[in-house]
């Protein structure tokens, strides 16, 4: 008898299921959950999923943080924070706008034309990105097999094979007023 994957046969006739999480390495960046007959990675913070769900890559596209905390509009050469402003405000909002340095540690803001104030400031000196949560659904297909399913077609008519990940609308988001409702088809077995 063959166990299928993801279980180890322990006689004859009984499949038991692997606990991934005991073998080392796995989900670096994150804790490994055991499934049944599998496993998947919670990721730490700045971390996102692969495309396989089996470790956890760096975050290229992190959400910007809303945290507050005090905006100094002056950054001394003896590293002091000086002059604050009257009201707390995120890190991309002093440091993008007239802030010098930020937060309860005094953070100096990055100098702008950097990495870091690109990270921080997408939109350029003197403008902010609000934060847009990222809630989609993550569908991601089952593992290989040997049978043969229809491509799945979206809305803007773009084919994904059953291999790709997709990103859905979740239901609050699907019947949101301002975004057009459209039918959605899958395969042979008609329309959500």
């Amino acid at each position: 008898m063959e166990c299928p994957q993801g279980y180890e046969r322990i006689n004859a006739t009984f499949c038991h299921d692997i606990n991934e999480c005991r073998l080392q390495g796995m989900c670096p960046n994150g804790e490994c959950l055991n499934t049944i007959g599998s496993y998947r990675c919670r990721c730490k913070s700045g971390f996102v999923p692969d495309h396989l769900l089996s470790s956890c890559v760096v975050d290229n596209n992190p959400i910007v943080s809303e945290e507050k905390g005090p905006c100094y509009r002056f950054f001394s050469p003896g590293k002091q924070c000086l002059h604050p402003i009257a009201v707390q405000l995120s890190q991309q909002i002093c440091c993008c706008t007239v802030g010098k340095a930020w937060g309860p540690h005094c953070e100096k803001c990055p100098v702008p034309g950097t990495d870091a104030f690109k990270e921080i400031c997408p939109g350029g000196m003197g403008y902010t990105v609000p934060s847009v949560p990222r809630n989609p659904i993550r569908v991601l297909p089952p593992a290989r097999t040997n049978t043969v399913h229809p491509p799945i077609r979206t809305t803007n008519r773009q084919y994904i094979t059953k291999e790709e990940a997709i990103e859905a609308l979740s239901v609050p988001e699907k019947n949101n007023p301002r975004i057009p409702e459209q039918k959605e088809v899958y395969g042979d077995h008609g329309q959500v």
